[in-house]
């Protein structure tokens, strides 16, 4: 026979109520209350089957409506009102601007900036589409940002503020454009002066070479006078240098002579 349970549920109540009359318990313990409104289910009579307890009862279906029911990773959540979107001025120029210029968005741009670099983008002054950045490239956020300044400015309507920035726009690319081209034009007249100017020399080169063929005897008596304007600015050259040290050595010795002088009349 197996030994009986030790703190068996179905005797806790039991239990409690004796210690409690023997004055062993001086607080009951919270779940007294629940327990006593809904005891615990007693022992059932030896031999008699679970199912005459209401143990192991036949499953019950339960009817629901049928549901179509979504994949969990494709579920998407159904509100019943859905949030206001948010549109700011910026973006309405913006998407205005890029609209009517998709080039604009192959310029590069800087998309990392430092906090002072945001600092300073935010403190510059845009009553000019240059954004006190004269030689700055003109690019659609100028647009946007000398639109906005006039809006808040001036007191423009959106429409006109953004055909002034626009207007400011295409004079700041044209005068960049003119510039560019105007380099290129110098850049190409320098080209062609050098080319001609090393065409010009290998001309007289080779005209003074075909000379020189012709004429061997002249050719030869010019190199001869080249050697000799050499040699005579050779010998003119030794001459200052002779000359020089000529009036060096005058010079020490009037030194030591006005020296020599100055003894002798200390002497006497």
């Amino acid at each position: 026979m197996a030994p009986p349970l030790r703190n068996n549920p179905y005797t806790l109540l039991q239990n409690i109520n004796r210690l409690r009359a023997a004055g062993r318990v001086k607080h009951l313990p919270p779940s007294y209350p629940a327990l006593h409104l809904v005891p615990t289910t007693p022992l059932p009579p030896k031999g008699l089957p679970p199912s005459h307890t209401g143990a192991f009862q036949p499953e019950i279906t339960i009817m629901r409506d049928t549901v179509k029911r979504q994949h969990p990773q494709t579920y998407k959540p159904h509100y019943f009102t859905k949030p206001e979107k948010i549109v700011y001025e910026e973006d309405i120029i913006r998407d205005a601007f890029y609209k009517w210029h998709p080039l604009e968005l192959n310029i590069p741009r800087t998309l990392v900036m430092s906090e002072t670099e945001i600092r300073q983008n935010v403190q510059r002054d845009w009553s000019t589409i240059f954004g006190g950045r004269p030689k700055e490239l003109v690019t659609g956020e100028h647009v946007v940002q000398h639109t906005l300044f006039l809006m808040q400015a001036q007191k423009l309507s959106r429409h006109k503020a953004y055909k002034l920035a626009l207007s400011a726009f295409y004079e700041a690319r044209a005068a960049v454009e003119e510039a560019e081209r105007r380099e290129r034009a110098e850049k190409f007249e320098r080209l062609t002066q050098e080319l001609d100017e090393l065409n010009r020399k290998e001309r007289l080169q080779k005209v003074e070479e075909a000379w020189k063929e012709c004429h061997p005897h002249s050719a030869r008596f010019l190199e001869w006078e080249q050697e000799s304007l050499a040699q005579g600015a050779q010998y003119a050259e030794k001459m200052m240098e002779a000359q020089r040290l000529r009036e060096d050595t005058m010079q020490k010795m009037a030194q030591y002579e006005k020296r020599n002088l100055a003894a002798q009349a200390e002497a006497a």
